[in-house]
């Protein structure tokens, strides 16, 4: 922020520091002022005066103010500053006008040209566009991984379900032969698999031929 200095005795004002001023600037010039004795006690606003609107400001408990960008917009502006006490005690000080130096600044930023990247700003260029395509490819290592999971958790269970189709076709198996020791007959089985969890079981009884 570009801070100008003003020491106020009685009622002249002085600039204690000189500086180039540049129009189109917003919420960045501020003037600070000192005061004599003669100023004790009292409210001191000053005046801004640009092309044709005046703009009273307050000053805050350190005398300063920022100067209204509504007076930054041409070549110069006016001010003054007063100060209100008891008493119907009023102090005034004579306009001041203030130079300003033109901006390059235009508010037209559609007709305004892009600014030529410079090789530093392709460099930040290129590693964000490298930033976003590794971003890209651990989202798919991710969405990998997590198929993965699931496939082996299928094949596991896929696993365990012929597992326990094997068992209860070993029991039957079991249960088959117990019974031939029982009867004279032979006893085939046939085992057709619908799908990893289903079983058929087609039981033949045959007599015994030796009979």
């Amino acid at each position: 922020m570009q801070v100008i200095s003003f020491f106020v005795e009685k009622q002249v004002i002085r600039q204690v520091n000189n500086e180039t001023l540049v129009n189109d600037s917003t919420n960045y010039l501020k003037f600070h002022f000192d005061f004599d004795s003669d100023w004790d006690d009292v409210v001191k606003r000053v005046l801004f005066k640009g092309s044709s609107e005046v703009y009273c400001e307050a000053l805050d408990n350190n005398d300063d103010v920022i100067v209204p960008w509504e007076v930054l917009t041409g070549d110069y502006f006016t001010f003054t500053i007063y100060g209100v006490g008891s008493d119907d005690l009023r102090i005034t000080t004579p306009q001041r006008k203030i130079g300003l130096a033109r901006s390059g600044y235009t508010e037209d930023v559609e007709q305004a040209l892009p600014a030529t990247p410079s090789t530093l700003d392709a460099i930040y260029a290129a590693i964000s566009d490298v930033s976003d395509s590794v971003s890209t490819v651990n989202g798919r290592v991710d969405t990998t991984n997590t198929n993965v999971t699931a496939l082996g958790t299928d094949v596991n269970q896929v696993k365990s379900n012929v597992l326990n189709l094997q068992t209860d076709v070993t029991q039957a198996e079991s249960d088959i032969t117990a019974i031939e020791g029982k009867l004279d007959n032979t006893i085939e089985m046939e085992v057709t698999f619908e799908d990893e969890t289903t079983a058929t079981y087609n039981v033949v009884v045959k007599e015994d031929e030796s009979d």
